[in-house]
């Protein structure tokens, strides 16, 4: 029975310690990997907001005014990303256009006149009630104005 006994394999302390240095890598890991993967969704915003900046700066240059675009899509996309549906006339004029699926509802408010805009990228990243929102303009650079809390 004592040979039995040698040959069976671990002893519940050493089990005990394999599943606390487990926690511990777990509590490390799992924070650390959604920070990227929220970080990595917000580059959606920033790379687009950008490719609208170009755009608009384009359309300037060929009409003399910038264009005033309504939201699209139609709701704040909640925690996933929804179809483009290049359904928006006015940003088909200025030539955005993003294929596939979208994490951010956009949007392009112009001052009287055409001589400014300011865009904007909405979404929901995590399904609360807190939505992220990043603004840029004809004269400024792309910023996050609300964090979406994660």
């Amino acid at each position: 029975m004592s040979k039995l006994n040698k040959t069976l394999g671990f002893t519940l302390i050493e089990l005990l310690l394999v599943i606390l240095i487990m926690s511990i890598l777990s509590a490390i890991a799992v924070p650390t990997y959604k920070k990227f993967s929220y970080n990595a969704r917000e580059s959606e915003a920033r790379e687009s907001l950008g490719v609208i900046k170009s755009c608009q700066e384009s359309y300037k240059a060929e009409y003399d005014h910038y264009l005033t675009c309504s939201p699209h899509p139609a709701t704040v996309p909640a925690a996933t990303s929804i179809p483009w549906n290049s359904g928006n006339a006015d940003f088909f004029t200025i030539g955005f256009d993003p294929s596939g699926n979208v994490r951010y509802q956009y949007s392009v408010f112009g001052v009287t006149g055409g001589i400014a805009y300011s865009a904007q990228a909405e979404g929901n990243l995590d399904g609360d009630a807190t939505n992220a929102i990043f603004l840029t303009s004809n004269s400024s650079d792309i910023i996050k104005t609300t964090p979406d809390v994660y």
